[in-house]
């Protein structure tokens, strides 16, 4: 678990906070990044089988899913998870 009141926490880039809004493990973080990468593989098979309205679904999701694996990477490698975590 993030401990968001400590020092190292406070250094951490607004974008890196703004994107762990309401996560505290790196479990939940990984839980996020795959259910949206699944929702974005989703939305491509819906955008080719379905309907071509669910373009804007096939960008976002993949790249919200890739926001989530860049965020957990750049908080395993300033090692601001619990010890239990790694």
């Amino acid at each position: 678990m993030i401990n968001k009141n400590s020092q190292e926490w406070k250094s951490v880039p607004f974008l890196i906070k703004v994107s762990m809004l309401g996560i505290g493990t790196r479990k939940e973080a990984l839980r996020l990044e795959y259910s949206f990468l699944i929702l974005g593989i989703l939305a491509l098979l819906m955008f080719f089988f379905v309907d071509r309205g669910f373009i804007g679904f096939v960008a976002i999701f993949p790249l919200t899913a890739y926001s989530y694996a860049y965020t957990t990477r750049w908080i395993d490698e300033a090692g601001l998870w619990g010890e239990n975590e790694k």
